[in-house]
């Protein structure tokens, strides 16, 4: 049974893969060491040779049908925890290799115990010493963090990329002669190139894999039977970073590999490229399984740093949306974000790269990730948290300690007593600086603001915009679907679209199939593919997605939420508190979802909403 490793758009085939053993120094044992095992009875001097089990066997040391792991003379086999080199290489493939030193046996009832590792440093850089670790039944190796790349080694298969293991038993003082290794790692291959006519900077700095369901990096151990499980007390790691010496120009196809355990159980694995910009394109697969002894491709072959390149269209001003009478606005180009512990041009505080974008919970529900590639997630808001977030509670924009990081659930700790916010600091838009990834630098404070609650209204409910689409005249919202993913597959993002008031780009629009304009009943079934977005964004529509709401640290109506009223909620805040019994309390705020598009004069200020701002034309 072939197993393949799926990703969104196409999958590579399968491609033969050549792993070669570096050559390291010995590490022997002291004489002291030497002596007392000697004394037990327990150190051998062995003479050992590799052998490889027979062709399509799971247990075969190799990454797919065709090709061998050679050995090298130098190569270092790790046999509980001394290091032996290589000393004679041979077979039609160099896949037999001898190896003889001193090594220590561990005791296992009337049998002597053997495991060898290769490569040799994976169970640890052990030197005058047995470790403590290894076990008769079984051994605990480590899988690495970080990969090192050089020029020379790109489009190479890494010395030493994958990890073999065998355990022997053997009579108490008989001879260990063979040893039949057997692959226990997973190996991926990552090929990037730049899709044809990208302008953005080509030159990747360095790959990021995350994992949403498992760790992919730390220490493991292996039984008997070669299964990989974490070990209980250990740090694990669910990102694994591929570094570049000197940055890599993708113009054309460049390749690198990486190993990783088998212990992914259903998705996601996501692949991630940073360029020397910052920018990053994000690759989500549909299922990670990874299983050992076998090999993987993600096609990264439509490189276009197209999902958090900075490249947002929403960049003409010339596009305004009337909220009153003789008020027109402009729409910032996405919705804001907040990293507690990280900068951009100076500030905490960024619009979304693309309009689309939303922070969500967890892995299954998002597009927005940091800069080391892990998934952000709301339910991590902190004082300290390096991810983003993007659900606020009313009034939080750092001013007079109202941060942007409180989850009190008090509503009375929000905003500025009973009185509206609209023109004050606690207006984040008023009293902060905010990172603008159109223009690569941040706004000054005061250039942006909310929309006070009359004119959410107004928006939504009173211009005549003049445009009919499908069918329906003076067109101000839909309640749609974007697929955003560059490479063809099905990621949807739920979110009410805009129209301008001078909006021009017709009623009929490439990739884009209308639902029902001007009202919630439609259900979200204006569906808009990425190019379809996009012309509808170059001619000023303004979207902004469902983002869901907070609670403390409980996330809800995000994504399909099963348990939510509404699995897709749009919430943004208005500067505008409430009158009556609930004024202090209460504040206005954008709604939209399948029974009710409108200014919602009900929510709490305790929770956590999307923050949509504007600033006048």
């Amino acid at each position: 049974m072939k197993h393949a490793f799926k990703t969104i758009g196409s999958i590579a085939a399968m491609s033969a893969i050549m792993i070669m053993a570096a050559s390291c120094a010995k590490d022997t044992l002291s004489e002291e060491t030497q002596e007392m095992y000697y004394a037990k009875g327990e150190l051998r001097h062995i003479s050992v040779s590799t052998v490889m089990p027979s062709a399509n066997t799971n247990d075969k040391a190799f990454v797919d049908g065709s090709s061998y792991v050679q050995w090298v003379e130098g190569d270092l086999l790790n046999i509980n925890g001394t290091k032996l080199p290589a000393e004679e290489v041979r077979g039609a493939h160099n896949d037999t290799a001898s190896f003889k030193g001193d090594v220590y046996a561990i005791p296992s009832g009337g049998n002597d115990i053997y495991w060898s590792v290769y490569p040799a440093n994976k169970i640890g850089e052990y030197t005058n010493a047995i470790p403590s670790d290894v076990k008769a039944t079984t051994l605990d190796v480590t899988f690495p963090k970080t990969y090192n790349y050089s020029a020379a080694q790109l489009n190479q298969h890494l010395t030493g990329l994958n990890l073999m293991v065998c355990r022997s038993e053997v009579a108490k003082g008989a001879e260990l002669k063979k040893i039949a290794m057997k692959n226990v790692g997973s190996i991926m291959r990552i090929n990037m190139t730049a899709a044809s006519g990208v302008s953005q900077n080509k030159n990747v700095q360095k790959i990021i894999l995350s994992s949403c369901d498992g760790n992919i990096a730390g220490k493991y151990r292996i039984n008997s039977s070669y299964a990989v499980s974490t070990i209980s007390g250990q740090t694990y790691t669910n990102t694994v970073t591929v570094t570049f010496s000197t940055p890599v120009d993708i113009t054309s196809q460049k390749s690198v590999c990486v190993m990783l355990p088998p212990t992914l159980n259903n998705n996601c694995l996501n692949v991630t490229l940073v360029n020397t910009d910052g920018a990053i394109y994000h690759l989500a697969t549909t299922s990670a399984k990874l299983e050992r002894n076998k090999y993987y491709t993600a096609n990264m072959t439509s490189v276009d740093f197209s999902t958090e390149a900075y490249d947002n269209k929403l960049n003409n001003t010339t596009y305004y949306f009337k909220v009153g009478s003789s008020r027109n606005v402009v729409f910032s180009p996405g919705n804001l974000q907040y990293n507690a512990a990280t900068t951009v041009g100076g500030t905490h505080f960024r619009f979304a790269p693309n309009q689309w974008d939303y922070v969500g919970t967890s892995c299954k529900y998002g597009t927005v990730y940091n800069t080391l590639g892990d998934k952000s997630k709301n339910e991590s808001i902190s004082s300290s948290y390096n991810g983003w977030i993007d659900l606020f509670g009313w009034g939080t924009s750092g001013y007079n300690s109202k941060n942007p990081y409180m989850t009190s659930t008090t509503n009375s700790d929000y905003g500025n007593g009973k009185n509206d916010i609209a023109g004050t600091h606690y207006d984040w838009g008023v009293h902060n600086k905010i990172f603008n990834p159109k223009t690569n630098v941040a706004d000054a404070a005061n250039t942006w603001r909310l929309m006070t609650g009359d004119e959410v209204e107004y928006l939504l409910d009173t211009r005549t915009t003049g445009k009919t689409i499908n069918g329906t005249a003076n067109a101000r919202y839909t309640m749609a679907t974007i697929r955003t993913d560059a490479q063809g597959g099905s990621k949807n993002v739920h979110g009410l679209i805009l129209f301008p008031d001078n909006y021009n780009g017709g009623g009929t629009v490439s990739g884009v199939t209308w639902g029902k304009i001007n009202t919630h009943s439609s259900s979200w079934n204006t569906k808009c593919t990425k190019a379809g977005w996009t012309a509808l964004e170059q001619h000023g529509c303004v979207f902004i997605p469902a983002s869901g709401w907070r609670s403390g640290t409980t996330i809800g109506s995000c994504g399909n939420d099963p348990n939510a009223d509404h699995p897709y909620q749009v919430y943004c805040w208005s500067s505008s508190d409430v009158d009556g019994e609930h004024s202090g309390s209460y504040a206005e705020h954008l709604l939209a979802n399948k029974n009710e598009v409108k200014k919602a004069v009900g929510p709490a200020r305790k929770n956590g909403y999307g923050v949509r701002l504007v600033k006048n034309k």
